[in-house]
């Protein structure tokens, strides 16, 4: 009787031993999907805000998490996004994480699962973004000192630069054509694309936006003859985008592989805002940096 009594007594505690197990990975699981993330900051690009080694918490529900198919992204499928209701939108100055739009060419948005980015969102839809002389200007108005970029050292060594050999070409960088001829340093204004915004087409616009038209409609889009295009086969002489984009840079404006680089960043493929550094660890020396451990970053 007692040996009956003591199974019944330890099957119960296994069931409710299962039933914690499954409901902690139930737990567990629903926050990585709709709740948190962890990354870990890979290059120096973010410096000194982040650093390599830093271990990075993003909060995926400040904009909403993001559903779609993983196995079709694995397989390197079309995947259509979709992202559930949060709670603000993003803003300029905000550090995001992101899946890095051109992981094949830079003339052609892809999409891989693995492939992430940390940058800071200095341009937001609508914005009119423009560098001179490595200082950022957001509707023509320098950009706030809080994106810190070193700017006027920077600036001082162009400048040097310039005065030994005028005839230094512009390095490559987005959109990498050599009549706009936009380099790192220095760009005209881009205006950033939102959903509903509406251009005329124009030579440069073709060459600036050619790769999120492409992207959106998923049709070709070419300029038969001069100033005038055909998407999927149809002449056009204006385009309204579909979708929301974002212009990123890195805090280490000298070594920083970003949208001055590639371009824009569609809304879908934001995975969230970094709340701060959770744990941090020196590559080098595999020492933990107890400074920074729990640390906000703005």
């Amino acid at each position: 009787m007692k040996s009956v009594f003591f199974f019944q007594r330890l099957s119960l505690f296994l069931y409710h031993l299962v039933v914690c197990f499954v409901s902690a990975i139930g737990v567990y699981s629903f926050a990585l999907i709709f709740l948190f993330a962890s990354f870990t900051v890979p290059s120096s690009s973010m410096e000194p805000t982040l650093y390599t080694g830093d271990y990075i918490l993003v909060l995926k529900w400040w904009m909403g998490a993001r559903i779609f198919n993983v196995n079709h992204a694995i397989q390197h499928k079309a995947i259509q996004i979709y992202r559930l209701p949060g709670l603000e939108r993003l803003r300029r100055n905000d550090i995001v994480v992101f899946n890095y739009p051109y992981p094949d060419r830079n003339d052609s948005i892809g999409f891989n699962l693995l492939k992430y980015y940390v940058k800071r969102c200095v341009g937001v839809p609508g914005d009119s973004i423009e560098i001179r002389k490595t200082h950022v200007y957001i509707r023509n108005k320098k950009s706030p000192s809080k994106y810190s970029l070193n700017q006027n050292k920077l600036q001082r060594t162009n400048r040097n630069l310039l005065s030994i050999d005028k005839s230094i070409p512009k390095s490559e960088s987005f959109p990498n054509d050599t009549l706009i001829g936009w380099a790192t340093n220095e760009s005209d204004p881009l205006l950033i694309p939102y959903n509903g915004c509406h251009i005329a087409l124009q030579h440069k616009e073709y060459i600036l936006y050619k790769t999120i038209i492409e992207w959106e409609s998923k049709c070709e889009f070419k300029e038969v003859d001069e100033n005038v295009f055909a998407l999927n086969g149809t002449i056009i002489s204006s385009y309204t985008f579909q979708k929301n984009y974002y212009f990123m840079l890195g805090d280490n404006f000298s070594s920083s592989y970003d949208s001055r680089d590639w371009g824009l960043v569609p809304e879908e493929y934001i995975v969230g805002i970094v709340w701060g550094i959770w744990k941090s660890i020196n590559k080098h020396t595999g020492k933990f940096r107890w400074n920074r451990f729990m640390k906000r970053v703005v």
